[in-house]
């Protein structure tokens, strides 16, 4: 069994709680987690233009896969 330490512990629910509160699937959060860490080349430091910038940048991404989806789904 892994062993956790507290801030990994933390870092897991802390996504849990997101995904159940923000009605996003779980791998859906991971995957615009991972969307965010590259468009950000990973830095955790970000002026907040920057991450306004990208916030809106994830938000576009989300629609054009949903509206995939959707195409998908209809054919």
């Amino acid at each position: 069994m892994p062993r956790f330490v507290p801030s990994q512990i933390i870092f897991f629910l802390l996504a849990d709680m997101c995904y159940q509160v923000g009605g996003l699937p779980l791998p859906e959060l991971n995957h615009l987690e991972l969307q965010f860490l590259l468009l950000n080349d990973f830095r955790l430091s970000v002026p907040v233009e920057e991450i306004e910038a990208y916030g809106t940048t994830l938000v576009e991404f989300y629609a054009r896969e949903v509206l995939a989806q959707r195409a998908e789904q209809a054919d």
